[in-house]
């Protein structure tokens, strides 16, 4: 036997057990460290994006509620988003809302579209393809026609496209160091008219020119740097 285990002390210090609770409560304290500063970090995000999500909610559901609307609802629209992500920075929010318009040949063009941020509104009459291969039908009259709908069920129709976008960056930057990016979109469809007319307060008449009569795009800025263009 060695001199060091003939050692009184050592040998007592081999021989107890009571620092094995200690060396499993330091091992346990370090997990839960880890895991605490993680969700320090994720938690945050989960709710960024729970906000983002309700920011293009907010948007899309109160767009439908009109059958024309004025510059100064389109503008109300966008603050309404803006302030449905708070308490997160509403600085780092993009939202686009557009209204797509459906022509008798399943054609969809763009009738209006705004955008703030880094987003930008689409071109008015522009054809838009959001799904369903390289043609021009977009994500609704696709599904209407998936669901056993003849796609002419969908003609002379419009329908919503609200997205949102959101530069999240993380105040503890534990996991999440560098800005990322949050999306969302959804579709509605007007609850009132076939569409709605944008900006009624601009256009000639309560109603506007006819999505499939409009013939020229005009720009226009609001309110809150947002930017449209319509089809007139």
């Amino acid at each position: 036997m060695s001199k060091l285990h003939k050692q009184p002390g050592f040998q007592n210090l081999i021989d107890d057990n009571f620092a094995a609770a200690g060396v499993e409560f330091a091992m346990l304290t370090s997990v839960l460290v880890v895991l605490t500063l993680c969700t320090t970090d994720i938690v945050p995000v989960w709710l960024a994006y729970t906000h983002t999500s309700n920011a293009s909610n907010i948007a899309g559901d109160i767009a439908t509620s009109f059958e024309a609307i004025k510059k100064s609802d389109m503008s109300d629209v966008f603050v309404a988003a803006s302030q449905s992500i708070l308490p997160f920075d509403p600085s780092g929010l993009s939202l686009r809302i557009s209204n797509v318009f459906i022509s008798a040949d399943g054609t969809s063009r763009i009738y209006w579209s705004c955008a703030s941020g880094s987003l930008k509104p689409f071109n008015a009459l522009d054809p838009i393809k959001l799904a369903y291969g390289s043609n021009t039908y977009s994500f609704m009259p696709w599904l209407s026609a998936s669901s056993g709908a003849s796609s002419t069920n969908v003609s002379d129709t419009s329908y919503l496209y609200s997205e949102v976008i959101y530069t999240y960056s993380s105040p503890a930057k534990i996991v999440f160091r560098s800005p990322f990016t949050l999306s969302s979109s959804n579709f509605y469809l007007p609850r009132i008219s076939q569409y709605i007319s944008f900006p009624s307060d601009v256009l000639p008449g309560a109603a506007g020119s006819v999505p499939s009569q409009a013939k020229k795009t005009i720009s226009l800025s609001l309110d809150n740097g947002v930017f449209c263009t319509y089809a007139q």
